[in-house]
């Protein structure tokens, strides 16, 4: 069998983490494989925070149901569908202002973080690296949107070693506006 469609199969939730940090140079190389994603008229509507301050990640666990995982990955990135950046463009080099709200909008965004975090998934696990996508982040989006100064529409992807492989659970642009830093 194909060893990537090998791997699809094997991919698992972790939720245990050890803190070991990733090696230099990873997390940029993870990003570049979630930019090479499909994206719908290459608009590519995401941004990536990497929250790297240990207190803004204790107030993330909280907000996100007191999923200790938030704390202990080495990683905790926040992929968010974002249509600001794009919209902004359009306006300096058309002299328009579009219009914003609608669902195409929210489609095509929605989309294209999605499978620019499917991708940095598939990219971490290809290195041995384990993940979890915490849905509780959209639970509280005005609060965590307010912590992190996040565009609207939140996902998430904490990202680290697995503790062991007992805690495998079964589950079916490196341009800096991509990857930010989160105090």
């Amino acid at each position: 069998m194909n060893p990537i469609i090998e791997q699809l199969k094997q991919h698992r939730s972790i939720r245990k983490f050890t803190d070991q940090p990733l090696p230099e140079g990873l997390l940029e190389t993870l990003i570049e494989a979630g930019q090479a994603a499909s994206s719908g008229n290459n608009i590519q509507a995401y941004s990536v925070i990497r929250v790297a301050n240990p207190e803004n990640r204790a107030k993330l666990r909280l907000l996100a149901g007191d999923q200790a995982y938030i704390e202990e990955a080495a990683e905790f990135l926040v992929f968010c569908a974002d249509m600001k950046r794009n919209t902004e463009a359009t306006a300096r080099t058309t002299g328009i202002d579009p219009v914003m709200g609608m669902t195409e909008q929210l489609l095509v965004s929605t989309v294209d973080v999605a499978l620019m975090a499917q991708n940095v998934a598939i990219a971490a696990e290809s290195v041995g690296l384990g993940l979890v996508y915490i849905g509780a982040v959209r639970n509280k989006p005005a609060e965590i949107s307010a912590l992190l100064q996040l565009p609207k529409h939140v996902s998430r992807l904490p990202c680290s070693r697995p503790r062991s492989e007992t805690s495998l659970t079964s589950c079916f642009h490196t341009e800096t506006r991509c990857l930010f830093r989160c105090g």
